[in-house]
Formats: structure tokens, sequence, C-alpha cells
């Protein structure tokens, strides 16, 4: 069980669930009432997607090479030793996957019968997840090598998820959901985009066509700031009552989301250099998520 958490790479799942937590808090602040049934079973099938995702997408990476040949792989990035060292064999990330993709969908199977009857949203988002999840890296659209992994990943753990966690519980979406969602979605852009420029060798050499590979480390760099200075700038959004209350809650997501990008400008072409920088900015999505999600009970 152990090994499993390791090559899921499970202490990742917070993405996810503070993504959820923050669309929960949205619901429980509109006055509707806690079901604890859907919130467990939603999870279940979160936190499943998500450990399918980074299975298949350890998989698919080893394949193209893109992870089978990264020297500057590290605790943030560069994918799973255990696939790229040859620790673990590459099928048993693939079964593994496919059967955390099966738990996923049985979640998801139940939640849409109880919430909607049979077809409705709750299908409709999660076999959009779904899509996005396996489409990440895997043949034939490989959207992380076409140039649209960091769209997905925006879409995927921000108006995807949190629109899906209120949904769950309210039995209604609202545009206001999708815009409430912007801090996290740019908060784990900015986690995505640092990540891939410790990889940009071994990406480049893959043929992995993600943003930094397109752009280069230097002029990527710029991308990652404006994505810092959205995030900040989405806290402040007038879709929060009160929206002071919120910004103050979650300022102090901003000065290590501030010192990640004053380490990366100095330091883009230095990929050993850039584990503080990563580290820096899965706290500051972290902070970020705690702050928001805390607006329901300080």
């Amino acid at each position: 069980m152990k090994l499993f958490f390791q090559i899921c790479r499970a202490p990742f799942f917070g993405a996810v669930l503070l993504s959820a937590g923050w669309g929960l808090t949205l619901a429980y602040c509109s006055n509707y009432a806690v079901s604890w049934p859907r919130i467990v079973l939603m999870l279940t099938g979160l936190i499943a997607a998500h450990a399918a995702a980074n299975l298949l997408n350890d998989y698919f990476d080893y394949r193209s090479g893109a992870d089978r040949h990264n020297p500057y792989r590290n605790r943030f990035s560069g994918g799973s030793p255990h696939i790229a060292e040859g620790i673990v064999a590459p099928r048993t990330f693939l079964l593994s996957g496919l059967a955390c993709a099966c738990v996923a969908a049985g979640s998801a199977l139940i939640l849409g019968i109880l919430i909607d009857g049979g077809p409705g949203p709750v299908w409709i988002l999660s076999l959009a997840g779904a899509l996005a999840a396996f489409a990440y890296t895997a043949p034939p659209l490989q959207l992380a090598y076409r140039g649209l992994g960091e769209l997905t990943i925006f879409t995927v753990f921000g108006p995807l998820t949190v629109a899906g966690a209120y949904y769950v519980q309210t039995a209604h979406l609202t545009p206001r959901i999708f815009a409430a969602s912007l801090p996290l979605a740019l908060m784990i852009t900015a986690v995505i985009t640092i990540n891939e420029f410790p990889d940009y060798p071994a990406d480049r050499a893959a043929g992995k066509a993600t943003l930094i590979v397109r752009l280069g480390p230097r002029r990527a760099r710029w991308v990652f700031h404006a994505l810092t200075a959205a995030a900040a700038l989405s806290l402040i959004l007038p879709i929060y009552r009160p929206a002071t209350g919120i910004a103050l809650r979650a300022a102090p997501a901003i000065l290590p989301l501030a010192a990640a990008a004053v380490i990366l400008h100095h330091r883009a072409i230095q990929p050993r250099r850039l584990i503080a920088a990563q580290g820096l900015t899965i706290l500051a999505h972290t902070f970020c998520g705690i702050g928001l999600i805390s607006y329901a009970f300080v």
C-alpha cells in the first residue's frame, strides 16, 4: 500500500482536495444543506481520478522518453523515479491507473443517479475531467505535447472541480462559481508552469511542446510572472462577500509566490537551483486554498 501511494504521488492530491473544498465552502456559504454521503462519494471519485491521471501521465511520459532521460528530476517534477529507474514495471502503472479510473467512474455513476437521476451535469463534468486526465499525455491527443497542458490543468483543477463540488451539494450552477475558481485555477497553473522549467531539456528532446519548450526558459518566466500577478488580483474580485475578508485570509499565499517569481527570474536556465521556487509555488497554492476555505469558518 505504501508503494502504491508513492507511485500515484499521493502528496499532490492536495491540489484537487483544495479545489473541491473551495467549491463545498461556496455551497455551504450559500446556505445549502450539507450531504455527507455525497461529499464522501465525490472525494472518493476525485482522489481516484487524480491518482489515475498521475499514474497514466507517468506511464505515457515514460513511453515517450520525457521522464526516462530526465537528469533534473526532483521531488516536485520530472515524473516518478519508480518507473524511470525501473523500480516498478511500466505495466503496473498502466493497470493501476486504469483501476483507479474505474473507481472514479463508479463514484461518478452513483453521484449522477443520486443527484440528477441519470444523465446530467454530474456525468458531463465527470466525463470532461476523465477525458482531460487521459488525454493529457496519452495518444492520440497528448494535450501536454501540443501546448495545451497548462490550459488543461487550469480548467480541471479550477472551474471543473470547483463547480463540480458546488453542484454536488446544490444541484445548481451559476457563472459566479466559475469566476470564484480563478484564484486556485491560476495558482495551480503557476505550479505546473514552474515545474516545467527543470524538465525543459528532457521535454524538448521528447517533443513535448510545453509552454517552456515553446517559448524557452527566459521568455517563459514572464508568463509565470503574469500568472502570479493575475492570481493575486483574482483574490480581490467583487464576487466574494466581503472581498476584503477573502483577500486578507488568502494574502499569505502572495509572499511565497512572489519569492518564487524572484528566484525563477534569476535562475530560469538553472534547473538544479529551481527546487526552492517550485516548493514556494506549491506552498502558495496551499495557503491560497486554505485561506479561501477558511472564509466559511472565520
